[in-house]
């Protein structure tokens, strides 16, 4: 008998203060839900140019990810909510490059959001069968979207990558957008509208749903940078 269908959702979201300016501040959230448990992940954005450690990762003969030396990271659990431990998480694999200076803005912030639910994403799917699962990851910011359902596949066709603003941290999301796709049945990026107002819980739970975890994103976002 086939498994029932199961849906992974993320949710992620990017802050800034002083956008644009030298003394610009952001922050990012990930909100990653496996209907059990919620993952969140949170934190200022560096001033500094990231990348992958794929030392610490291991891929198969097929380019598919098998272990990341990070999937024993502990967790403080909270009912079902699980905080990530600041000093250990994802960070162990996604590292800064002390060297190379960029300013923090507010798109870093929301792709660095990206990044982190998509390799926790990874990390929740990894030696299990996901092939029957999908998943859905929510943002308000259509400039994500637009790089990764559009802009992002045209430029590799041209060759043209390295003509991308913050192509270091779109680089690193799409290894691990990449992954999710060959792990999960599906795995999607969709927009949702920022600061609308509260579903109508009459109109369906899942709606309702999405509202939460988005809203819930930006208030971690702000709260980092109190």
């Amino acid at each position: 008998m086939t498994s029932p269908e199961i849906g992974y959702f993320g949710f992620t979201d990017g802050g800034c203060i002083n956008n644009g300016k030298k003394n610009a501040k952001a922050s990012f959230c990930s909100i990653s839900i496996d209907g059990t448990n919620k993952y969140i992940i949170d934190g200022l954005v560096q001033p500094n140019k990231y990348y992958l450690d794929e030392a610490e990762i291991v891929f198969d003969e097929n380019g598919k990810i098998i272990n990341i030396s990070t999937t024993d990271t502990p967790y403080i659990k909270i009912d079902n909510t699980i905080k990530i431990d600041n000093t250990i998480k994802i960070d162990d694999i996604i590292k800064i490059d002390n060297t190379i200076k960029i300013n923090p803005s507010s798109n870093r912030g929301e792709l660095l959001g990206l990044v982190h639910c998509f390799a926790q994403l990874v990390c929740m799917g990894l030696n299990k069968d996901m092939s029957n699962n999908y998943i859905e990851v929510y943002t308000d910011s259509l400039l994500c979207v637009n790089t990764f359902n559009k802009w992002l596949l045209t430029r590799q066709k041209n060759n043209t990558t390295h003509k991308m603003k913050n192509i270091d941290l779109i680089t690193i999301a799409d290894i691990f957008f990449k992954q999710l796709k060959l792990m999960y049945k599906s795995a999607e990026l969709l927009h949702i509208k920022s600061h609308q107002p509260k579903p109508d819980p009459s109109k369906g739970t899942k709606e309702l749903f999405i509202w939460l975890g988005n809203k819930q994103a930006d208030d971690h976002c702000s709260l980092v940078l109190k």
